[in-house]
Formats: structure tokens, sequence, C-alpha cells
């Protein structure tokens, strides 16, 4: 194992442990990845996966854009758009595998939706759709989620 792999694994268990301990996140975040048996999405029956993302087995921060961000983002962003993380990246002792938050490509059809629930949401949750993810970097990655009408 890596410097950076040991270093990841203490990286983690701070990330998450310590505002778990604190009770200071308190939103948690799963990605749903719904697969259909037809052609398109909502063609044929559905098959759901669901993961919960985690550091350390806490619940990640999620947060709410600033109205500095959706201006600097040129229209990329919009009013209402989520933030989660800093996500910790795989290592030999845990993480999170980046194609978690951003399944690879395939010829099924495929949707992928994340569901955030906490005392800032509805008590079913609230769903979302990837806007943009960071570039994976050595110690983090981030996710900026928009809310969408889906329902399950």
């Amino acid at each position: 194992m890596s410097f950076r792999e040991k270093l990841l694994a203490k990286v983690e268990k701070i990330r998450g442990s310590v505002p778990g301990k604190l009770d200071l996140r308190q939103n948690e975040v799963t990605v749903i990845v719904r697969t259909w048996t037809g052609a398109r999405a909502g063609v044929g029956s559905k098959t759901d996966v669901e993961t919960v993302i985690t550091n350390a087995g806490y619940n990640l921060k999620v947060e709410e854009l600033s109205s500095k961000d959706i201006v600097a983002s040129n229209g990329l962003y919009q009013a209402g758009d989520v933030k989660i993380g800093p996500i910790t990246p795989s290592h030999p002792l845990g993480g999170v595998l980046f194609d978690t938050t951003d399944p690879a490509t395939t010829s099924t059809a495929r949707e992928v939706f994340y569901r955030i629930e906490g005392p800032s949401f509805p008590t079913d949750g609230a769903y979302f759709k990837r806007v943009e993810g960071d570039d994976l970097k050595n110690f983090r990655f981030m996710v900026t989620l928009r809310r969408t009408p889906f329902q399950p």
C-alpha cells in the first residue's frame, strides 16, 4: 500500500467520523441506478440498485450552492443545486469508487438518480440528477446535483 493510500484511510476516517460523531452530517445520500429491459428508459421492466455513499460509514456533507457559486458557474448551476462531498476516493481499506457516483455508459437503457434523505428534505427524500462532478483528485472528489421531479 502506498503512502497516499495510507493517508487516504486516515483522511476518510477523519472526514467521516469527526462530523459523524458530532451529528453534523444528517443527510443520507443514495445513488440509484435504474436499468430497463427495453430499448430506452421507461420501456419494459425496471431494476433498481441502490448504493448509500458514505465516508468511513458516516453520511456525506450536503450543502446548497451559494449565489456566488451559481453566478461564477456562467449558467451551469441553478438556485437549489446541491454539492455533496468531499468524498474520499477508493483505497485498499475503503473509500468510494468514482464509478459509483458516475457509472460508465453502457448499451443498456439506464438512468442514474440520487436520493437525499434528512431533516432538510421531504420524509421520503428528494431526488436529484448529476449536473457535474469534480475530477478525481488525490484525496477527494465532489458531485453537484440538481433536483428532479423523479419519483420511484
